[in-house]
């Protein structure tokens, strides 16, 4: 009897065992150290509110638990360059926008967007033929609580869309100190972009079928070594009678 009681507090101490591995590897991610993990773009013409632009969905393959950094990177063979003039009551500017949002949520302005649900980055100077590198950072005015944790929600998900739109806006005032009258916004494909390419940094949360699969290799490990120990306690009981 004492041998039958022993036994089985062995057995439960390795299930225990088990139970402890399985609920690390699926709640590990706050251990887990961040990884740099970058995606190809495909950009390709689409056309919004206010006219045509450069778009390309992207899909990292993982959730991440914690985000570091947001880059975009890419070239432009014929480059960019983006202006502002004033002619009194007139006023024209034009620059390249970089914009990251929930592909579910498409946008209908660069310049007012809900920094919940997006990405944005003003550029005016592309070197031609010269690779760009875009590191994204929400702002917020002095003050202002910045929430925790600081990216937009779709972002832990791993997958939205990145958007280029060459902006032109024009406003007309009737008179000097007055609110414009007239405002016009017009978008428009930047130019070819020859490749691009999104990095994260970040901890990549872990898929539950591979947790699921360490749990099962384990439990058939110690499932095995209980079977050959119960094995060899029979055996030495039958020697002995």
């Amino acid at each position: 009897m004492p041998k039958f009681r022993a036994k089985s507090t062995k057995a439960v101490s390795a299930h225990e065992a088990l139970v402890g591995i399985v609920l690390f590897i699926l709640c590990g991610p706050s251990v887990l150290s961040a990884e740099s993990l970058t995606v190809t773009l495909t950009p390709a013409q689409q056309t919004g509110a206010h006219g045509t632009y450069f778009s390309a969905p992207f899909d990292f393959g993982t959730a991440f638990s914690e985000i570091e950094s947001v880059r975009l990177e890419f070239v432009m063979p014929g480059g960019y360059e983006g202006y502002a003039a004033s002619t009194g009551n007139s006023f024209y500017s034009r620059a390249l926008a970089l914009v990251i949002h929930d592909a579910e949520m498409p946008i209908t302005s660069v310049w007012s967007l809900d920094i919940a649900t997006a990405l944005s980055a003003s550029v005016h100077d592309v070197r031609p033929g010269e690779s760009t590198q875009w590191d994204f950072r929400r702002s917020f005015a002095p003050g202002e609580v910045v929430p925790s944790p600081n990216w937009p929600d779709f972002l832990f998900q791993g997958a939205g869309r990145i958007e280029w739109i060459d902006v032109f806006d024009s406003s007309v005032r009737p008179q000097l100190g007055e609110a414009p009258t007239t405002i016009t916004t017009t978008w428009l494909p930047p130019g070819e972009i020859q490749s691009a390419q999104l990095t994260i940094v970040g901890t990549p949360v872990p898929e539950p079928a591979s947790a699921l699969l360490v749990a099962m290799g384990a439990l058939t490990l110690l499932s095995c070594r209980q079977l050959r120990r119960s094995r060899s306690l029979a055996a030495f009981a039958a020697s002995r009678r």
